[in-house]
């Protein structure tokens, strides 16, 4: 898996090389919206970074059951998902062993997130192929070297604080500014099998004749928003 393609993200880097600046802004921003989705990370970034960007990327390819990362070891770049699905799972201190929090990691998605915004350099989560992935991986390293003036960092620090949210910080851990990423905010602790959601949507067909709540609505899932890491 750590072989890295010699061809960056436009195969023919020499011929974006030459287009004029217009055409240049044209092409990155179809790849950046196109390619990797209008939700995707790269989206919150300065337009005018996206030309050098894609110049740096690398296609990776995982295949099904291929381990991209493992929880808690030290990484140094960056996943974003153009096609498959990527499952990701979280062991937290304290919690049973038997129920990770997990999520899906779709087109747009990343993993590692925070490793390019310099806010934590260890793998959150262990991540695994669910399906043949392509993706394009950056390192930490290059990403960083596009924010240069002072309107780029101050678009760099929103990016931190914003990617931040998507993750439950320890705060109490001084290692790094904004704290230790303990989970991904959509992680889901709670999952039911079809046997036990016909079991609770029969109990709330009793619990709604007898004038009581339903049961589903007391689950507490974890959370519920959608992202990359």
């Amino acid at each position: 898996r750590h072989f890295y393609s010699l061809k960056s993200a436009v195969d023919e880097v020499k011929i974006f090389g030459e287009l004029s600046t217009a055409l240049r802004k044209e092409v990155s921003s179809f790849l950046v919206k196109e390619a990797m989705g209008s939700d995707s990370f790269f989206v919150m970034m300065p337009q005018v970074l996206w030309p050098r960007l894609l110049p740096m990327l690398r296609p990776m390819r995982f295949e099904k059951d291929e381990v991209v990362c493992m929880q808690g070891e030290e990484c140094t770049e960056m996943y974003v998902v153009l096609a498959g699905t990527l499952r990701g799972e979280n062991h937290v201190r304290g919690e049973p062993k038997d129920t990770p929090r997990h999520r899906h990691v779709m087109n747009g998605g990343t993993v590692n997130v925070l490793c390019c915004l310099k806010v934590w350099s260890y793998c959150v989560e262990t991540v695994t192929a669910t399906v043949p992935v392509e993706s394009y991986a950056v390192t930490a390293k290059d990403f960083v070297s596009l924010f240069t003036s002072e309107t780029d960092l101050a678009s760099f620090r929103h990016m931190q604080i914003r990617e931040c949210q998507n993750f439950k910080m320890d705060t109490s851990d001084t290692r790094s500014e904004f704290g230790r990423p303990v989970y991904f905010s959509c992680f889901s602790t709670v999952e039911l099998t079809l046997v036990q959601a016909r079991g609770l949507l029969y109990e709330d067909g009793v619990a709604a004749a007898a004038g009581r709540q339903p049961s589903v609505r007391n689950l507490n899932t974890g959370g519920g928003g959608a992202g990359g890491g």
